[in-house]
């Protein structure tokens, strides 16, 4: 992606002239050497995932890839001292990302933010009571964007014999490109087995960047079957259930979790778009 400024001339009411100055991409670290340092809030921030972690795990994080990738590790330094520092990667709800972003609290909620600003480069995220919820996405987005790297499944031979599921490219220079992106899930939970029911957390933790599962409803409620449908529906939409040879639905009485849904009815998949949309909004389904 190329560095852009724009001029935008209005010659009328109608006509627009826009030019373009392309400007040359500023490099993270280059020959192996970093170019920049790495700059944390001045006080410890949580996380919302990993629990009982901070920033500084998002910050280990980045570096670790980073270091994958170039062979070099940025310093971590306190934004109180990143005055004189030329290049400066802000992780987190920084003051400095206040000043460009606004205020981070209103962002669509798990929401991830990265934008460059000058030579500096802002890595951030939404904040909901003080705990931060976005920034490590954004992390996860960078290292993707910027580095390289694509995670295909948990990097772990508990996953995969191999342990194969990560591509790292390897390069001594990486170069930051201009950035304005932002991104939030399209749901408010968004998970499922692998962080319930006993999964291991190290192994949780490595399949957080493979598919960001997150939550941030106050009632988590993992499932995998349609069991309130009978008495939703039954009456109403009797052609949402499972037919027999005739094409009658089959409906029990007696147990309600022994009636089955026809998934192969465009009527049931529009039905359960619904549901979800008014799910996710707090509200009630028809």
């Amino acid at each position: 992606m190329e560095r852009m400024i724009y001029i935008s001339l209005w010659i009328s009411c109608a006509t627009c002239v826009m030019f373009s100055v392309i400007a040359e991409p500023v490099a993270l670290v280059q020959d192996g050497a970093a170019e920049y340092v790495l700059v944390l809030p001045d006080e410890a921030v949580a996380l919302h995932y990993p629990q009982e972690e901070t920033l500084q795990y998002a910050a280990d994080f980045l570096n670790e890839y980073i270091n994958k990738v170039t062979g070099a590790e940025l310093s971590v330094i306190r934004e109180k001292d990143a005055t004189s520092n030329a290049r400066r990667l802000f992780l987190g709800p920084t003051k400095f990302a206040e000043s460009h972003i606004g205020d981070l609290s209103v962002l669509k909620r798990e929401a991830l933010v990265l934008k460059t600003v000058g030579n500096d480069l802002i890595v951030c995220g939404r904040i909901t009571d003080g705990v931060d919820e976005g920034t490590l996405y954004g992390v996860y987005e960078f290292c993707e964007q910027v580095l390289g790297v694509h995670w295909y499944f948990a990097d772990d031979r508990l996953s995969w014999q191999t342990g194969a599921g990560l591509y790292v490219p390897k390069s001594e220079t990486v170069q930051i490109p201009e950035l304005d992106f932002r991104d939030h899930p399209a749901f408010r939970q968004h998970e499922g087995l692998i962080n319930h029911w006993g999964i291991p957390d190290q192994l949780a933790r490595r399949w957080h960047s493979v598919i960001r599962f997150g939550s941030v409803r106050d009632d988590k409620t993992p499932n995998h079957t349609q069991s309130t449908w009978y008495d939703v529906y039954h009456e109403t939409h009797p052609e949402y259930f499972a037919k027999n040879g005739i094409g009658v639905p089959k409906l029990n009485k007696s147990n309600k979790n022994l009636n089955y849904i026809c998934f192969s009815s465009d009527a049931v998949l529009q039905q359960m778009l619904k549901n979800i949309e008014a799910w996710d909004c707090g509200e009630l389904a028809e």
